[in-house]
């Protein structure tokens, strides 16, 4: 059997782009890819992509809508990355890359997003990884979920929506930063492996005005490595290839 190369892994290959992953500390993901696929975009103009990493949510959404993407990234190499992949997708003109810690960002940048997308570092009080872009990209010990939520909501307009992907162990510490913000939250996904395991990870609607709640799950596969039909249907237009 051959053995993944997870120090220079190679380029995840979508159907209308390319995604280089060596200089990022957060590779590719089925969590993510599923993430970007699903979150419903509505009649956003203007979006931004938090912690782009390899670009994957800001591409996956430039695939799926014709707004003004920003794609924000504080590690240079894994921007840099991004960028590339950027430049040679479809959408180059669509997707700007921005260098820049998200805190200076809320206090100096734009603040009239229709809409925020994040993957965001979450964990917390963990023993953090080895090597210091995986930890920047997995460890909320340089960005809060507060700060977090706090410069979300000087980007967003009063009718904008964020979208986080967080873990299930995660959430708790999130709703109490947007309750004590003002945030209403309105959908969350949970995302399982499969209908015999537990949801590992949310994909959670916050708004500045009052909405309604709701539930919903996802089942990445039926049995692995086959998706099943609702993972399938999300992927179909981006993958090469779904089992």
């Amino acid at each position: 059997m051959r053995r993944r190369n997870r120090q220079n892994p190679a380029p995840f290959r979508c159907q209308a782009f390319t995604l280089a992953q060596r200089q990022n500390g957060m590779k590719v993901t089925t969590d993510a890819c599923l993430f970007a696929a699903w979150v419903p975009l509505g009649q956003a103009q203007r979006i931004l992509d938090l912690g782009t990493g390899t670009g994957l949510i800001a591409l996956f959404a430039a695939q799926r809508c014709s707004a003004q993407i920003d794609a924000l990234e504080i590690d240079a190499q894994s921007l840099a990355e991004a960028q590339d992949n950027f430049l040679s997708s479809p959408w180059a003109d669509r997707i700007h890359a921005i260098h820049a810690d998200l805190r200076d960002f809320a206090q100096h940048g734009s603040t009239d997003y229709d809409l925020i997308l994040c993957n965001p570092p979450f964990f917390q009080h963990s023993t953090a990884n080895p090597c210091s872009k995986k930890a920047l990209a997995r460890h909320n010990h340089a960005l809060s979920s507060l700060e977090l939520m706090q410069a979300c909501k000087r980007l967003l307009k009063p009718q904008g929506v964020l979208w986080l992907l967080i873990s299930c162990a995660s959430f708790p510490a999130f709703q109490a930063c947007a309750q004590a913000l003002g945030f209403h939250r309105g959908q969350r996904l949970s995302l399982s492996t499969s209908a015999q395991t537990p949801a590992h990870r949310y994909f959670v609607e916050w708004r500045l005005e009052p909405c309604n709640e709701s539930e919903a799950e996802l089942q990445i596969y039926t049995e692995h490595p086959r998706h099943s039909p609702e993972a399938r249907a999300l992927l179909q237009d981006f993958y090469l290839q779904v089992h």
